[in-house]
């Protein structure tokens, strides 16, 4: 892995636990561990897409995270939840160009409400 999407990785991490404090329950790069807890979200940062528009030179990348809420017996409140993480996170500088409603499913626990964020590492 390229030390750019390593520091990428690490500077988006970073940005999100300082914009979401402890309303994230984890903010992590293993699926495995992002678990929420009752009112509080958890943060998964996917591996990003990798272009290269010109070999040679530092590639593009397209980050995304999923914030995932809510357990089986809460399903109902996670969307406020998900909606005030992005609120707190549409008030940042990060490049978020969409937010999709998406199912995460948990292994153990079942399927999850979420959104997944695409957000552009311009300002990363």
């Amino acid at each position: 892995m390229s030390s750019l999407i390593v520091e990428q990785r690490d500077r988006l991490a970073m940005r999100l636990r300082e914009t979401l404090g402890g309303m994230a329950a984890v903010v992590t790069d293993d699926a495995q561990k992002a678990r929420p807890q009752a009112d509080r979200i958890a943060v998964l940062i996917e591996w990003p897409d990798i272009d290269y528009p010109t070999w040679g030179n530092d590639p593009e990348t397209t980050w995304r995270v999923d914030l995932i809420a809510g357990t089986m017996a809460t399903q109902a409140r996670s969307l406020e939840t998900i909606g005030k993480a992005l609120d707190l996170i549409a008030g940042t500088d990060l490049c978020v160009i969409q937010a999709r409603a998406v199912t995460f499913t948990l292994s153990g626990v079942g399927d999850l409400s979420a959104y997944q964020l695409t957000i552009n590492p311009s300002d990363l």
